[in-house]
C-alpha cells in the first residue's frame, strides 16, 4: 500500500524489572496446536505463547484463510493427542 508511518522518536528507557518475578525475566515459550484434518482437508490451528503459567493466544483459524496465523509454530501438537 506504500504507507510509511511518521517516526514517533527513538525508544529510550529501561526494562521494567518491577513487573518481573524477583527481577528476573520469566520463562517464555511459544507453541502451536493443530486439529485433525476434516473431510474437506481443513484443520484448525492455534498459535499461543506461554509466559510462566499464563497463556496468551496469538491467532487461531485456518492456515491461508486467517490473517496473522502462523501455521508453522516452534512445536506442533495435534489436538486430542
Amino acid at each position: 500500500m506504500g504507507l510509511t508511518p511518521k517516526p514517533k522518536g527513538d525508544l529510550i528507557g529501561r526494562v521494567m524489572t518491577e513487573a518481573m518475578p524477583n527481577g528476573a525475566t520469566p520463562k517464555a515459550s511459544s507453541d502451536t496446536v493443530k486439529s485433525e484434518a476434516s473431510a474437506n482437508g481443513l484443520r484448525t490451528v492455534l498459535n499461543f505463547q506461554r509466559v510462566g503459567k499464563q497463556r496468551y493466544f496469538d491467532a487461531a483459524g485456518f492456515p491461508g484463510r486467517t490473517v496473522g496465523l502462523d501455521a508453522e509454530g516452534s512445536k506442533q501438537k495435534t489436538a486430542g493427542k
